[in-house]
């Protein structure tokens, strides 16, 4: 009789556990919000005790029993606004650039100043070997937009940036 209980009241967990489980699986609908290793995400479709299920725009193929049916609470909602036009910035940084990519940034940062018209801007080329210092300062004479420019003061960082006045 002792053994007959025991394998009864174990019987019982099992069948108690296997209609827990199918009652998950009867819950569990296409289109249902679905929790994943703590990824929320959509079950698209089930079949042969797979779910294929999709997080984040990515379809995954998972066991049916790695999945649970959850609730998503309301996330606030952000607007984005793009615009065009962009706040002027009143600073170029060329470090790491290569000659020609600078040249063509310099180019596109003077047109932009002059039409926020921004008179006094200050470029960032470094040290280094000089290379990119000569070829912005080469550059503003060359561009006639340009009133003057010369070696920024020391805690603007000296002789590794610009500073460039417009017309």
């Amino acid at each position: 009789h002792k053994r007959l209980s025991e394998i009864k009241r174990v019987s019982e967990k099992i069948f108690k556990r296997e209609k827990e489980e199918n009652d998950v699986f009867d819950e569990l609908q296409e289109g249902s919000t679905i929790d994943f290793n703590g990824l929320v995400g959509k079950l698209l479709k089930v079949k042969n005790k797979k779910a294929i299920i999709e997080i984040e725009g990515k379809k995954l193929e998972v066991p049916i029993e790695s999945i649970k049916r959850t609730e998503i609470k309301e996330k606030e909602k952000y607007i984005r606004v793009y615009s065009t036009k962009a706040s002027p910035n009143f600073e170029l940084n060329l470090i790491g650039k290569r000659r020609d990519e600078a040249y063509f940034e310099l180019i596109r940062f003077i047109d932009s100043l002059v039409l926020e018209n921004v008179k006094k801007a200050r470029i960032i080329h470094g040290y280094g070997s000089g290379v990119l210092k000569d070829m912005v300062r080469k550059t503003l004479k060359e561009l006639p937009q340009v009133k003057s420019f010369h070696p920024a003061p020391p805690q603007e960082g000296g002789d590794g940036a610009t500073v460039v006045e417009l017309k």
